[in-house]
Formats: structure tokens, sequence, C-alpha cells
């Protein structure tokens, strides 16, 4: 049995975007596939970004399928996600959502893996000047 693996955003969504990755862990399932849930694997919404991220990727370990939810492009965790997927050579399929949720599969990704991780890199420098830039202003 296939093993997919979900990933998307959950920083700034409401809820983390827990109720969505369940949602589509329920759908899946119910498709047959066997899910791994990475709001199972880290049910706290306060944890730490980091031990989430380690504990998620060992998880894909044990995956041969990689499912993106809508909007998984505005999250670093997501794309360090997507370029341990494309080094693991795993089927990757992006999620549509509707009343029933569809799989499509990637057989041609429009970011290689050197330029997902000059992409991933800038993100987080813009992330982090966003913080110092708020830190700032805090101060001033």
């Amino acid at each position: 049995m296939s093993v997919i693996y979900i990933s998307g955003a959950m920083s700034g969504k409401p809820d983390m975007n827990f109720p969505m990755f369940n949602w589509v862990a329920h759908e899946l399932r119910h498709q047959g596939w066997s899910v791994t849930n990475p709001v199972e694997i880290n049910p706290d919404p306060c944890a730490s970004w980091l031990p989430c991220i380690i504990a998620d990727i060992e998880a894909m370990d044990e995956c041969t399928a990689f499912a993106q939810l809508p909007g998984w492009e505005e999250s670093f965790g997501a794309w360090v996600e997507y370029i341990v997927a494309l080094k693991q050579r795993k089927t990757i399929y992006r999620v549509s959502l509707g009343e029933v949720v569809t799989l499509r599969r990637m057989s041609d990704h429009p970011v290689r893996v050197w330029a997902s991780l000059a992409y991933a890199s800038l993100f987080l420098c813009r992330r982090l000047m966003k913080k110092t830039v708020v830190t700032q202003e805090v101060v001033a």
C-alpha cells in the first residue's frame, strides 16, 4: 500500500491549518491511501518549529508519495519538505479541494532542487528581516 505524506502551510493560518490537514487525511484514507499527517505527529499547536520539522522529515522516510496542499508555497517548512521529497524521489501530487479531495500527479517539477534551495533561503531571509524590522520598531 502506498503511504502519502501531507505537506502544507501551518504557521500563520487559523488553528495552524490543522482542520485542513485532518480533513484531507480523512478523505485520502477513505480513498484507500495510508496517510502520514504531520498534525498527528505533532498535535501541539504551540510546539517549537525545529523539533516538529525534524520529526516530520523522519516520518517522510516511510512514505512513497507526497501531497501538497493549496498554498504550500507560502510555507518555509513546506519548502523544506518539498526539497526532501524531491531528493528522495517521491511521487509528488498537488491536492485539489472541492467536495472530494483529488490528487494531480506532478510529472514535471517546475522548480528543481537548487532553485528550491535558493527560494527557501530567500524566503527565510525575508522572514528574518521582517522580524528584525518589527523588533526595531518596537524598541524605537
